[in-house]
């Protein structure tokens, strides 16, 4: 291989940062096993895997299905079971809902759903909330 002219140089604390010699490792992806991790995951793990988030992903799904069939009194229905059964929604569910509202043309709905997740007690309100409402305005 032909020479180039010229070297990179390295100041002292650049070469104290940063050393040439040390073999470059990429870190394992967390999902991969490896003998420091043990293969099945701790109990805190699997308890935060078994919570509320796949019921409330199943329950977003079915609320994005009510939505085509434009069943709004049936999305508000099964919303009232699930705040009985996990108490507070998240936002994701939420905005769900308020899309169905948007899709189905029920404004004061919308209104309604918009200013309880604006309570500081709740959910919260994000910039897809906002733009959901926005559709109302074309």
């Amino acid at each position: 291989m032909p020479q180039l002219g010229f070297r990179l140089r390295y100041s002292p604390l650049q070469q104290a940062l940063f050393p040439r010699n040390l073999p470059f490792r990429i870190p394992p992806s967390p999902r991969s096993s490896s003998p420091d991790s043990p293969a099945t995951p701790s109990p805190w793990r699997r308890l935060l895997r078994t919570s509320s988030a796949p019921s409330l992903r199943r329950l977003t799904s079915r609320i994005v299905e009510l939505t085509r069939r434009r069943q709004l009194h049936q999305i508000f229905e099964e919303v009232e079971v699930a705040r009985k059964r996990y108490g507070k929604l998240n936002t994701i569910v939420m905005n769900a809902v308020l899309e169905a509202c948007v899709h189905c043309g029920d404004v004061d709905s919308a209104q309604r759903i918009f200013d309880e997740m604006a309570k500081p007690e709740s959910c919260g309100v994000d910039s897809v909330s906002y733009g959901i409402l926005l559709k109302f305005c074309r």
